[in-house]
């Protein structure tokens, strides 16, 4: 896992020396065969699949999970449930608890900064 976490961080750090747009941290491409031994956090609305549910693309968000299934595993990967006592951020709480069931997914529930 660590071997891939270190391929990963020099590969995208090495990406950004060429200048022009910024670009996404890490792309799909990126982790694809590099996923063994970690573990991955979906993120909350910051992240994509929570951002297609706030664009209201339930597709699309399932589509970002089974990505995400496909490269790490429902054993390696969890769904985050962000809880600040905010509603937008319950029902997009709700649809990600009905797709973590789905993919078989562990949810799980962090309270970070907003």
């Amino acid at each position: 896992g660590y071997r891939n976490l270190c391929r990963i961080a020099t590969d995208q750090k090495m990406g950004t020396r060429d200048k022009g747009p910024p670009q996404p941290a890490l792309g799909w491409n990126d982790l694809e065969g590099r996923a063994a031994g970690l573990f991955a956090l979906t993120g909350g609305g910051e992240g994509a699949l929570g951002a297609a549910l706030d664009r209201g693309d339930f597709d699309g968000a399932a589509a970002v999970l089974d990505q995400l299934v496909g490269i790490f595993g429902p054993e390696h990967l969890a769904v985050e449930l962000q809880v600040h006592l905010d509603e937008k951020e319950d029902r997009r709480n709700a649809a990600l608890w009905g797709l973590a069931r789905r993919f078989g997914v562990t949810p799980r529930q962090s309270a970070s900064s907003p």
